[in-house]
């Protein structure tokens, strides 16, 4: 795992590369503490930090071809490079180290622009064509590994983080809020690609090729998830390949020539992956695992996990967060570089704090929801597909009036809570998902911002991004359309990132097994109605684990990774409610105070409980308090 940046254009521009390649380094540094390497012509200039995993000592990148006309480096791993490099032997290209990356510059020699398609990994890449002045930028097919990008005069500023770009372009062009991705960020928690927080900077989207070439960036998908066909095996068949798919990726992701060990939650796909690692394990001592848990115990995993723990002879080791927390937030605004609001990036930040102490490599089980269904909300919305075909369109309108005057309170009984439900049925199937995805409601959002700001917007909707994803999966089902929609919006802008960027902040490498392109290819052909048991998703992968190691691990019900944010703002309010009242903030002229006064005092009078919101808008003014200044402030400290 590393950090890489470049620059690439005019004669003029690449003289003074150099220099500025370095300010872009300094701020990378925490993505690569081993090693720092460099290379420059006439046209462009590579530069990588390098967090040492496989071949220590002959690893260092840029690594070029043997004529040194193709140059590369990569940020992330390639868990098939040996199979290609013993490939490329054959065909007589030479290698000068046994670093994964070395392959990627020999497969362009052998395959052009299609050398991504050999690649099993997670990566994004920068490679240099000093024959053809060409300049290719691409990100691993969901999207585990980051690139962000920005034009200048005519040639092209990357980097690894956002932070690297801006002071990439420091005295071009000064950082200008982009509006639509300020909403989009209230309404998802996030940006979603292809936009940051400014307008000039762009951010590579998963699967996502970008070519800089005689001034000109043109970008296309080199890889997407297509429909083929349903597998027509009977669900035990399914289980039973479901799990040897997720023992080949598992395996292929322990190789390291550094310690090693994986997160271990209450939950299945955690579960699964260890004990995938522990089938495989020939070493001498146990597996390391490590959880995080907290001090309710309604937001607590951590007896889960050591049950899991205990039945699979792991070493384990669990970190408990406290209330007094709260102050890392400008820690995470540091290290996400733009708005981040999953406020599970807090413990899992302490998570991979503590795992850097004895491992450099971890393995998760990331990305099973998306996969394999296993969100709660796809029962709904195949629940809500059935009602908006049964009811006659004529009725849709009443319908969705009444669930907008339904009463809506917490303590409710679930069976009573039908408002949002009544509403989407008379909304469009990919309008509704929209809805619940977003963890905040568009309007509601938009009525945050100041006059001046909504009337900057327009009409802009950012659920028009989900229906636009939704149009563009090509599977017949409205259960695998929202999958789409998890895996191309939520997947790798949200939670991979959050695992990104709280790994990188302590140099840590995460790997997610369930996340291999041929296990996601292959659960693309389950049945929907396969995916589902006993009111579970995931139940191929359940069946599995129920089997080999189980019952309970595997049928537990999902608790996530849930931050206590309700009783946070409550029993800690004075710091963050003098973060949110700062007169001084630099987005008073963007934020209605009055909105955030209101808020405040509702959740502080136990009037609702909007501590997801309230943490929303605390990250947004820590992350303006960082970078909407003269200077990007922590380069020297960025834990100060």
């Amino acid at each position: 795992m590393c950090g890489i940046a470049g620059i690439a254009g005019q004669h003029a521009l690449a003289f003074d590369g150099r220099a500025r390649l370095a300010r872009m380094m300094a701020f990378l540094r925490h993505r690569g503490p081993d090693d720092e390497g460099g290379w420059a012509s006439a046209h462009v200039a590579l530069g990588h930090r390098r967090l040492s995993i496989i071949d220590l000592h002959r690893g260092r990148q840029p690594i070029a071809n043997e004529d040194g006309r193709i140059q590369t480096i990569v940020n992330g791993e390639i868990y098939n490079f040996r199979d290609l490099r013993n490939a490329l032997i054959q065909k007589g290209h030479s290698f000068r180290s046994g670093s994964d990356a070395e392959v990627v510059v020999h497969l362009y020699e052998e395959h052009g622009e299609a050398f991504l398609e050999h690649l099993n990994g997670m990566f994004a890449i920068a490679l240099w064509d000093e024959r053809q002045r060409q300049l290719i930028l691409a990100r691993d097919r969901l999207g585990l590994k980051p690139l962000y990008y920005s034009s200048l005069n005519g040639g092209i500023v990357f980097g690894s983080e956002l932070k690297a770009v801006v002071a990439g372009l420091a005295g071009h062009h000064e950082p200008d809020i982009d509006l639509t991705a300020l909403h989009d960020y209230l309404t998802f928690g996030f940006i979603p690609a292809p936009y940051t927080i400014f307008k000039n900077i762009r951010k590579l989207a998963p699967g996502e090729m970008l070519t800089w070439q005689k001034q000109r960036i043109t970008t296309r998908r080199w890889w997407d998830l297509h429909f083929h066909e349903y597998h027509a095996d009977d669900e035990a068949t399914i289980s039973s390949q479901l799990w040897h798919e997720v023992k080949t990726a598992t395996r292929a992701r322990t190789m390291a020539d550094v310690p090693l060990g994986a997160f271990l939650s209450g939950g299945v796909d955690s579960a699964s992956v260890v004990a995938c690692m522990v089938d495989s394990h020939n070493g001498s001592q146990p597996i390391k695992t490590i959880t995080c848990g907290f001090d309710r115990r309604d937001h607590d995993e951590t007896s889960a996990a050591q049950q899991t723990a205990a039945l699979l002879g792991t070493n384990h080791q669990q970190r408990r967060a406290q209330l007094d927390m709260l102050p890392l937030v400008d820690r995470l605004a540091w290290h996400f570089d733009e708005p981040f609001a999953d406020a599970s990036a807090l413990p899992l930040y302490l998570i991979c704090e503590t795992a850097r102490r004895d491992i450099t490599v971890a393995l998760s089980g990331d990305g099973g929801d998306e996969v394999l269904a296993g969100y709660r909300r796809y029962a709904f919305d195949a629940f809500e597909n059935k009602l908006r075909d049964a009811i006659p369109n004529r009725w849709h309108r009443r319908v969705g009036a009444l669930g907008r005057n339904w009463p809506r309170h917490p303590m409710l009984p679930r069976f009573l809570r039908a408002g949002a439900t009544l509403s989407n049925i008379a909304l469009d199937a990919a309008t509704a998902h929209g809805r619940s995805v977003a963890t905040l409601m568009p309007e509601a959002a938009r009525g945050l911002l100041t006059n001046d700001a909504q009337l900057a917007l327009h009409d802009y909707d950012p659920l028009q991004r989900v229906r636009d994803l939704y149009a563009a999966c090509d599977a017949p089902d409205a259960v695998r359309k929202c999958q789409y929609v998890d895996i191309r919006l939520g997947l790798g802008d949200g939670i991979l990132t959050k695992v990104d960027r709280a790994s990188m902040a302590h140099g840590l490498e995460v790997r997610a097994p369930l996340l291999d392109y041929r296990l996601v290819e292959y659960a693309w052909g389950i049945k929907p109605a396969h995916l589902r048991e006993r009111g579970h998703g995931k139940a191929p992968l359940r069946r599995a684990v129920a089997s080999r190691l189980n019952p309970e691990i595997a049928w537990r019900n999902k608790s996530g990774f849930d931050v206590p944010l309700d009783a946070w703002f409550r029993k800690q309010p004075g710091w963050a409610r003098n973060r949110l009242f700062d007169s001084n903030s630099t987005l008073s002229a963007i934020i209605q105070p009055q909105q955030v006064e209101e808020m405040w005092n509702r959740h502080q009078t136990g009037q609702r409980n909007i501590g997801h919101v309230l943490w929303r808008l605390l990250m947004l003014h820590s992350w303006a308090e960082r970078f909407l200044s003269t200077e990007i402030k922590g380069v020297s400290s960025p834990a100060a």
